[in-house]
């Protein structure tokens, strides 16, 4: 039986070039150039994603800049997703999935978190929402961006269970 894992520290990250909710193009290669990207796999429906978007959306403001990029890549229809981009007032755009972003990443559920250094190798990817590994990858892109680590607290609960991705 062959178990699909996501794509771990050190493996290459496929590179793509995907609409945002935005209007805008994002090429992952050309955000590599000036700092790490953090993706974000998610599904609307998806329990652990909705109860994470503020943590996402902390991450995006508190590291900002043009060293650093958090992306979020539904896995959903163009038109649900820019409907949640344009209510949820979140300050990370919203990537629409080309297709490929399942098997390219080997996601298998959602949230997907994978952090890609300026190499365009993984640092660190999880999935569901674990308030430890989430930590500990903010931790990371803090010592590549060379600023304090903000972290979440106990409020932000302990782990919630990823969502299998359905199509």
């Amino acid at each position: 039986m062959n178990l699909q894992t996501i794509l771990g520290p050190g493996e290459q990250a496929p590179d793509f070039d995907l609409g945002g909710a935005d209007g805008g193009r994002y090429v992952l290669a050309e955000a590599l150039r000036s700092g790490p990207v953090l993706l974000t796999f998610f599904q609307l429906d998806c329990q652990a994603c909705q109860g994470s978007f503020l943590a996402w959306d902390a991450a995006a403001e508190a590291y900002a800049g043009e060293r650093f990029n958090l992306w979020a890549v539904s896995l959903d229809a163009q038109r649900d997703a820019a409907q949640f981009w344009e209510k949820s007032g979140v300050s990370f755009p919203v990537l629409f999935d080309d297709g490929r972003s399942v098997e390219a990443y080997r996601l298998v559920s959602t949230p997907t978190h994978v952090l890609i250094g300026t190499d365009g190798r993984v640092i660190a990817s999880h999935d569901a929402f674990d308030r430890a590994s989430w930590n500990a990858m903010l931790a990371r892109l803090a010592a590549e961006l060379g600023v304090a680590a903000i972290e979440l607290g106990p409020e932000a609960g302990d782990f919630r269970p990823g969502c299998t991705i359905h199509h």
